[in-house]
């Protein structure tokens, strides 16, 4: 396969899961498009590269949020850091 570049241009968030009230909330990292960069990633292998274009404060969660795009091999160097801003958040509830 020809070697690919990639860029998938969309948000990410920090997204909270929760089963129940009673139970504790699990925090993650996703966004469609982000988690469209990461499966394309994986699929992909070192075939090609992957880059994640996007915006991201300069706070402590965008770090993390940064940190682990970085983690699944997905190319960070389209992340924009804009100063006073935070990432967003939702939640979503599942069940069995």
């Amino acid at each position: 396969m020809a070697h690919l570049n990639i860029a998938c241009i969309g948000e990410a968030m920090l997204e909270l899961s929760l089963s129940s009230l009673s139970d504790p909330a699990r925090v993650g990292v996703a966004g469609d498009v982000l988690n469209t960069a990461i499966y394309l990633r994986r699929m992909m292998g070192g075939t090609s590269t992957v880059k994640f274009v996007s915006g991201l404060g300069n706070d402590d969660l965008s770090n993390e949020i940064a940190g682990f795009i970085n983690s699944e091999n997905v190319d960070c160097s389209g992340i924009a850091r804009i100063s006073g801003k935070l990432p967003g958040i939702y939640s979503i509830k599942t069940d069995g």
